[in-house]
This record gives structure tokens, C-alpha cells and sequence, in this order.
């Protein structure tokens, strides 16, 4: 019976697989035997039907071959690695457990190898995926980030010729709050919830914000015009609603942690950013897809040397 285990511990995700085998029993006075097959090998280092398999219950949707090439992928750029001497040091290797120790909120080691035997992972085999992993990621960086920067020029460029990609809308807005006191009873809320439904039925039937603000002033709320804001610059729970109005609608209403709101969108005006603004967003975009294909060129280089047979 084959098992998948995984963690996804909030740092590195780290498939484990615990292998397949296949009992077959030609002759019952002879002991079961078991059998992996291979269906893989990469300069005579093979390639089970476990890995395979395991991969596949990781993975999900991605077909066999895709699987294949990815498990062939990671042993080709290990292969290298130990070719090359690159190898992960024990200081490497405990930063990265208390960087995962640090994202993910434990307290000490105990805590994450208490998580990792909760996953139904050896704490040897975790340890085993986790250096795999990153001595992969420090083979790559070795041999393609001294090659990868952008220019100035490469910058301006982008900019100008992606002029749609640097446009920053804006909304102006104004509001009718419900404010829920922090140690508001049941009773409030109920009867703030009241206030809010007569207000939402009002706008139904027709009545102006303008007219509701009187309303809700009258009802424990408040009215205000808050001016003109980005996105990013509301809460999330806000910015979906706003940003998706036309200029003179009113929103649904929105709860947050304050109270209860109700938008009324009065002005929505697009700018460009300017380059100052979209300096660091360019670079990084143009740095990323610099080092894609790059690793891509660095992949193709070392497969060129390594012997695959696919059985």
C-alpha cells in the first residue's frame, strides 16, 4: 500500500514518499516478494514506480509525464551538485529549521519536529527532503545569480512600453457608519443591526445617501465624506466593495472591526505611476524573469551531460 505524507510547513513544502510495493506470490510455498519497479534512470540512478506514484498524490493534476520529467529535473541538479562539491553545511542547514521555527510560530525545535511526526513524517527523512531541497536552491543561485542584474535602461524601457500596467485608480468616498462598541451587549448589536437593515431598505426603495445620512445620524450612526484613497490604502474588506462600484453607487454594507459601513463611491479618478513610484515593482518583475531564463538555459546545459533512459 502506497503512503503520501507532506508537511506544508509555511516556508518550504517537502513531499515525502513513504514508496510502493507490489506483493506477487507465483508459487505459495514461496515467500511474497517485493517489488518496485523502475521506470527511470538518470546516469544509472533510477527512478522508482514509489516515486513516481508518491509524486502524483502530491502533486495532483499534473500528468504522469510531467511528473516524470519534474523527479528527473531534481535528480539531474542533484547529480550536479555532488559533481560540483556543493553541499549544504550544518549552520545552513539549522538557519533554515529556525527560519521554519520562527514563520510558523513554534517555540522551539520540539515543537516543529512534534509537527512533523503529526504529519506521519520520519523526523531523518524530513531532515533528508529539506537538504535535497536546498542544496538545489544554493546550486542554482551559485550558477545563475553573479549573471543576473537590470539595468537603468532595461527599467525605463519597460516603462514606457507597458504604460497600462502603471495606472493607479482611485476612489472618492463617503460613508454612513454604525459604530459596534467594543463592549457592546447583544442587545446593541441587535438593535445597531436594525438600524443598518432600515437604512439598507431605504436605499432599496430609493432614497438618496444624502437623505440617509440624516437618517442614520438620527439612528446612533454617523455620516462623513472621507476623501480619496489608493488601493491598499483600506482594508482589504473595503477595498473589494469600493473598487468594483461606478462613480454614484452604493455599496452593501461592510462590517469591520469598528462597525458597520456603507459606501457611496462619488468620484473614481485613474493616474499613472510614475517611474520613481515603480522602480523596485519593474526590477523585480524584469529580475524574475531574467532568472527563469536563465535556469532554464543553466538546465538545459547540464542535461545535455547527463545520461536519462526512460523504461
Amino acid at each position: 500500500m502506497k503512503k503520501t505524507k507532506k508537511t506544508l510547513l509555511q516556508g518550504f513544502w517537502i513531499p515525502v514518499f513513504t514508496g510502493m510495493t507490489f506483493m506477487i506470490n507465483p508459487n505459495p510455498a514461496i515467500a511474497l516478494v517485493l517489488i518496485d519497479r523502475i521506470v527511470a534512470t538518470v546516469d544509472h540512478e533510477v527512478i522508482t514506480e514509489s516515486d513516481l506514484q508518491g509524486t502524483e498524490s502530491v502533486v495532483g493534476n499534473a500528468s504522469r509525464d510531467q511528473l516524470l520529467k519534474q523527479i528527473i529535473e531534481n535528480k539531474t541538479i542533484l547529480q550536479a551538485a555532488e559533481r560540483e562539491g556543493v553541499r549544504l553545511s550544518p549552520a545552513e542547514l539549522e538557519q533554515a529549521l529556525q527560519e521554519l521555527e520562527t514563520r510558523n510560530h513554534f517555540p522551539n525545535r520540539e515543537a516543529l519536529r512534534q509537527a512533523v511526526a503529526e504529519a506521519s513524517i520520519p523526523w531523518d527523512r524530513y531532515l533528508f527532503d529539506l537538504k535535497a531541497q536546498m542544496t538545489m536552491v544554493k546550486l542554482m543561485r551559485r550558477e545563475v545569480e553573479p549573471d543576473l542584474f537590470v539595468t537603468e535602461a532595461e527599467i525605463k524601457s519597460f516603462y514606457d512600453s507597458h504604460p497600462n500596467k502603471f495606472q493607479r485608480e482611485q476612489v472618492r468616498l463617503k460613508q454612513i457608519l454604525f459604530p459596534i462598541p467594543k463592549d457592546a451587549t447583544s442587545e446593541q448589536i441587535e438593535a445597531i443591526q436594525k438600524n443598518v437593515t432600515l437604512v439598507e431598505g431605504e436605499i432599496k426603495n430609493g432614497t438618496s445617501f444624502e437623505q440617509l445620512e440624516t437618517l442614520a445620524i438620527s439612528s446612533f450612526g454617523e455620516a462623513s465624506e472621507l476623501g480619496l484613497f489608493k488601493k491598499g490604502e483600506l482594508s482589504p474588506a473595503i477595498d473589494r466593495v469600493v473598487f468594483n462600484l461606478g462613480i454614484g453607487e452604493v455599496s452593501e454594507k461592510v462590517q469591520t472591526p469598528i462597525g458597520i459601513h456603507i459606501f457611496k463611491v462619488l468620484d473614481k479618478i485613474s493616474t499613472m505611476a510614475s517611474i520613481e513610484e515603480t522602480h523596485t515593482e519593474i526590477a523585480e518583475f524584469l529580475l524574475k524573469e531574467k532568472r527563469e531564463t536563465q535556469v532554464q538555459a543553466w538546465l538545459s546545459r547540464i542535461q545535455k551531460r547527463t545520461l536519462v533512459e526512460i523504461k
